[in-house]
């Protein structure tokens, strides 16, 4: 996947791209900083830490049926986006990462 580049609402850049295996300790640290509301706001579930991955070459997840910024996000980040047929609150997203040499992260 590319690096996506966006203008926030507040006029600050955002850079946005594929997890690497070097990214693990700065997402550690990121999750380990959350409250535990704010890690399920986020994760939609109590995760933990993160660990490495090798081969990742699907990208699955869910975010709000609502969220339209994230939704158009994920769209021009190449993500299928499809409605949670259980919840009509829920849309499910997915990317395929092309190269298999690309290595991720998994949430715990």
């Amino acid at each position: 996947m590319q690096t996506l580049c966006r203008r926030l609402a507040d006029g600050s850049a955002a850079a946005l791209r594929t997890l690497h295996p070097h990214d693990a300790r700065a997402l550690q640290a990121l999750i380990e900083g959350l409250s535990p509301r704010d890690r399920r706001w986020r994760f939609h579930g109590a995760i933990t830490g993160v660990t490495p991955a090798r081969g990742l070459r699907w990208l699955h997840g869910t975010t709000l049926a609502d969220n339209t910024p994230m939704l158009e996000l994920l769209r021009s980040a190449g993500f299928l986006c499809v409605p949670n047929r259980r919840d009509p609150n829920l849309v499910n997203v997915e990317a395929c990462l092309q190269a298999p040499a690309v290595a991720g992260s998994l949430l715990h």
